[in-house]
């Protein structure tokens, strides 16, 4: 036992966590528990633990306020590829490629309320994950996985010394209902500024207001 690393510290509070054991590893390769793992300060990384040693892969930072986890090996290579994390800000971030040493952001959901539970469903092998959630506020939303991505076309930004306005053209191949999310940076308070729109396929205004 004293050669092993154990017990293996972290420097900050966690606030979640998440395992995945290889049960379906190749027989002659070594065995091996992956835990993600939330802070306090908003890091995500991954724990990786073979042949009874810990050894850290990736980590990432900017996910406050971890309140739930869910990641599965969709690929099925006996590695967890793809993950979720909610927040009690109510923002879900959905990573790729968690197999690798460069995990890639490619989705950010604002559902305006704390999230409580994250899921991913999934009805075929060839088709992107469905995302399910459940939110502070009582509502469970389930968000359907889609091949093709909506078009954002004819863009369009009028704006005088009062009026401020930008639109956007949606066509979806689908007609599912789109929201698309528009920031602007307010200089006098150096901060982003989030406009919200959800629409058919039409041309529709994202923001209103003073310059």
């Amino acid at each position: 036992m004293a050669q092993w690393a154990w017990p293996y510290q972290l420097d900050e509070p966690i606030t979640q966590t998440a395992s995945s054991d290889d049960d379906d590893s190749d027989p002659f390769q070594d065995t091996a528990t992956t835990f993600l793992v939330a802070t306090r300060s908003g890091r995500l990384m991954e724990l990786d633990v073979a042949d009874s040693q810990p050894m850290p892969s990736w980590t990432k930072d900017g996910l406050g306020g971890a309140t739930s986890l869910f990641w599965d090996d969709l690929d099925k290579d006996g590695r967890p590829d793809t993950g979720l994390i909610g927040t009690r800000f109510g923002n879900v971030y959905m990573f790729r490629q968690m197999d690798t040493l460069q995990p890639q952001q490619v989705l950010e959901l604002d559902l305006e309320s704390a999230v409580v539970s994250v899921a991913m469903l999934r009805r075929t092998s060839g088709q992107s994950p469905d995302l399910l959630t459940i939110t502070e506020n009582s509502l469970i939303r389930f968000f359907r996985g889609r091949k093709q991505t909506p078009l954002l076309t004819h863009p369009n930004m009028n704006a005088d010394s009062r009026q401020l306005s930008a639109s956007v053209s949606v066509t979806d191949v689908e007609n599912d209902r789109v929201t698309v999310l528009l920031e602007m940076f307010n200089p006098e308070e150096a901060t982003w500024q989030r406009y919200r729109s959800r629409f058919w396929k039409q041309a529709t205004a994202l923001c209103s207001g003073r310059p």
